[in-house]
């Protein structure tokens, strides 16, 4: 397997694990030393993603992540998600 498809799958794992409920694990699994969020209704941090996510599930209970594509070059991971 590539970098660039292993890549991809560490980016779907981490978005279908984190808005699938469990934030805590996604953080765990995936993140390093430091978060920026680009989000502006999103603090940096993980302690910040982690609550952004519950927060976000708490007020919609049937949300669902479609990811329809991700796309992947150099170091970069770009989801296209509804």
């Amino acid at each position: 397997m590539s970098d660039l498809e292993r890549n991809k799958q560490v980016v779907v794992d981490y978005y279908q694990t984190a808005f699938g409920g469990n934030p805590e694990k996604a953080v765990n699994d995936h993140f390093g030393d430091r978060y920026i969020q680009h989000n502006p209704d999103a603090a940096d941090g993980p302690e910040a993603f982690t609550g952004f996510v519950t927060w976000l599930r708490g007020e919609y209970p049937n949300l669902k992540l479609d990811i329809k594509r991700v796309i992947a070059e150099g170091d970069m991971v770009v989801t296209h998600s509804h």
